[in-house]
């Protein structure tokens, strides 16, 4: 059910923040795993900078 003009009675802004907070950390970690692999690597392979 709404409050006054459509505002929800119970936002639950916390359970809402902290669903947000473990999608980011999930994401975030997976690409850092990503990048620190051999899988993937800027330091060596083709997508290494060139030296100069």
């Amino acid at each position: 059910m709404t409050g006054w003009r459509g505002a929800p009675e119970n936002p639950r802004l916390l359970r809402k923040a902290l669903i947000t907070t473990a999608i980011s950390v999930v994401i975030w970690l997976g690409i850092y795993f990503l990048v620190e692999s051999d899988w993937l690597s800027f330091r060596t392979g083709w997508l290494a900078l060139p030296e100069k």
